[in-house]
């Protein structure tokens, strides 16, 4: 059985990020916008994998293990954008969540072979996203529990909390996981 050259890995990571983007088109005109928000992070992190590929061989599957680790995220997320009912938005949140924690255990793990002082702005980081994602928690459990006269005004507190995770972690990704 063959395995996969890393050049076919990230051609299959390329579709996957088409197919997200081909997925944004059941989304409403706001959700298609935080869509392509990801989309757009996950072309920067494949192109930078494919110069790695080239200029940084040894840093390839650090970078390769990020970007499957973003792709997740992503994934989830078009599931909460694109979610028929409240029951489903709730579940695809969670499911959210989880790779999130994933993502933050690779950034973790990383930030271990890194020299002392990138290390700590990693730790930092990671210490605010952490915190993020447990307001999502908060913030899906008071959505949980919110009469239906409220739902709305609770999802988008939830939506703009997972925004701001997003940005804060895109961020960190373009000062340090270079």
């Amino acid at each position: 059985m063959r395995t996969a050259t890393t050049e076919e890995r990230i051609d299959l990571i390329h579709r996957h990020i088409d197919e997200l983007e081909w997925r944004a088109h059941a989304a409403t005109a706001a959700a298609r916008l935080r869509i392509q928000h990801h989309v757009d992070a996950l072309r920067r992190r494949e192109a930078d994998a494919r110069i790695a590929l080239r200029t940084a061989p040894e840093r390839l599957e650090y970078k390769l293990a990020q970007l499957h680790a973003r792709l997740d995220v992503a994934g989830h997320s078009v599931a909460v954008e694109i979610a028929p009912d409240e029951d489903t938005f709730e579940d695809a949140v969670e499911a959210e969540l989880q790779s999130w924690d994933v993502f933050f255990e690779r950034v973790q793990t990383t930030a271990v072979a890194e020299a002392w002082n990138r290390r700590l702005q990693a730790e930092a980081a990671v210490s605010e996203m952490r915190a993020l994602r447990l307001e999502i928690d908060e913030r899906l459990a008071a959505l949980r529990m919110s009469p239906p006269e409220q739902r709305e005004e609770q999802r988008a507190r939830v939506t703009k909390a997972r925004e701001r995770l997003e940005r804060i972690a895109d961020e960190y990704s373009a000062r340090l996981l270079r």
